[in-house]
């Protein structure tokens, strides 16, 4: 699984190996069905607690989880192999959607206007 943290604090799932224990737990069908809708997957709770963003400083510091615990919690149940239980969540992905490069043709690839052209 690799999973990592969105610019707004939110612990999303990005991808799921397949084969995998959380494959087999059904994540991986979760993360292919949020991803095709254009969702991410995101963790909310992990082992009974919260894993979403509490609250932002004036600064724009974005206030949640102690990632330490979180990772000593993954690696524990990894390490284990133990049951972890963990509520996950489609989030809309507006970076995604937005930010979707468009197709384009070989003719369209040009220079800007006024950009220096060698003579």
């Amino acid at each position: 699984m690799d999973i990592k943290r969105t610019e707004e604090g939110f612990i999303c799932i990005y991808s799921v190996t397949k084969g995998s224990a959380a494959d087999r737990a059904g994540l991986g069908s979760l993360h292919d069905e949020a991803c095709g809708s254009g969702h991410l997957l995101v963790m909310s709770r992990l082992e009974g607690k919260s894993l979403m963003p509490s609250h932002v400083s004036s600064g724009g510091l974005i206030h949640c989880c102690d990632h330490t615990e979180l990772r000593d919690t993954l690696t524990s149940a990894i390490d284990q192999m133990d049951r972890i239980q963990i509520h996950v969540m489609a989030w809309p992905n507006q970076t995604r959607l937005n930010n979707v490069p468009q197709p384009l043709g070989v003719a369209t690839l040009r220079p800007p206007d006024g950009c220096c052209v060698p003579r």
